[in-house]
């Protein structure tokens, strides 16, 4: 991300405004009590993203929060910590659209967590994709909220740098839309030269965020492919590893993980996909993944050396 952010004007990161980014980002805080505060997933991968951020921002380089739906989500939590109801949230608001995306998708996710300890399979789909869809609508309203915030910023910078998860394809789309004539938009994939080098045709899209990303494009479609995609984000999250994992032998182990559970996923029939999820919803990481190895072995479709081979030798293409 760096070269990409010493070309630009303004760097806009994916985040709420926040007192403690920019006492961090002057070495006001450190950066492991901003951190702890956040509670990020990834304290390593974070503790780098800020010195970046600092670095930029010593060079003179203008960092700006814009994220408006996680703002206005963070306003809820407040009001409601603070003795508020749903009620005071007034109908027809933006605050109220953002409320109502986020309890809709944390209940379509409740559902489903519900549902995937002991339903049957075709229900656990089921939930899956009524997921995938209502979370696809909330992607969208949060890269129209964001489009529209960063828009303007053209008034005063001609070159703007702009972080975004590689969920939000809707926005580059939005930002288009809504651009002169003249100005050019570049979406950069940070990590494709990384996976260009792995295995030709390759991506780190797993089976639910390409079922996502389906809805978002296409909300309302459903087809095949779609309960396909769902059947195998069933198995690609129960054998994906969870943890951080910090580059030592293998300078980018969580894209060799995806793209080598990717590549596994992938040889899966939803009769496959049926036959597992049942064997392993209840197994730690490592046992699950190991079953999947062993089932995938025993009908011929993956040779014994596969499980310790680079994602490179993997065959079955994303």
């Amino acid at each position: 991300m760096e070269p990409h952010i010493q070309a630009c004007d303004v760097l806009v990161t994916e985040d709420a405004p926040s007192a403690s980014f920019q006492q961090m980002l002057v070495g006001n805080m450190p950066i492991d009590d901003y951190l702890h505060a956040t509670d990020i997933e990834y304290p390593e991968f974070g503790k780098q993203m800020c010195l970046l951020w600092r670095r930029s921002h010593k060079a003179g380089l203008p960092v700006i929060q814009i994220e408006p739906f996680i703002e206005n989500l963070i306003e809820i939590h407040d009001k409601f910590a603070d003795g508020g109801s749903p009620q005071d949230i007034e109908s027809g608001t933006l605050r109220h659209r953002v409320y109502l995306a986020e309890r809709r998708a944390t209940g379509e996710l409740l559902d489903f967590y519900q549902v995937s300890m002991s339903g049957h399979f075709d229900a656990v789909i089921a939930a899956t994709k009524q997921f995938a869809r209502t979370d696809a609508r909330r992607f969208v309203l949060r890269d129209q909220l964001r489009a529209a915030a960063i828009r303007p910023l053209l008034d005063t910078y001609s070159h703007i740098c702009v972080e975004a998860g590689q969920m939000h394809m809707a926005l580059a789309r939005l930002l288009r839309q809504s651009l002169p004539a003249e100005v050019k938009l570049k979406p950069v994939f940070l990590m494709r030269p990384i996976v260009s080098r792995l295995g030709p045709k390759r991506h780190l899209f797993g089976p639910g965020d390409l079922l996502t990303l389906l809805y978002v494009f296409h909300p309302n479609l459903d087809r095949e492919r779609h309960t396909l995609l769902a059947a195998q984000a069933l198995i690609y999250n129960k054998v994906i590893v969870k943890e951080e994992q910090v580059p030592d032998k293998t300078p980018y182990p969580h894209a060799l993980d995806e793209l080598q559970t990717i590549a596994l996923v992938n040889r899966l029939s939803l009769d496959d996909c049926r036959i597992l999820f049942d064997k392993i919803r209840r197994i730690p990481t490592a046992r699950a993944r190991m079953a999947v190895y062993r089932y995938l072995r025993q009908s011929n479709r993956i040779h014994r050396h596969t499980q310790r081979a680079p994602a490179s030798k993997i065959g079955g293409q994303p």
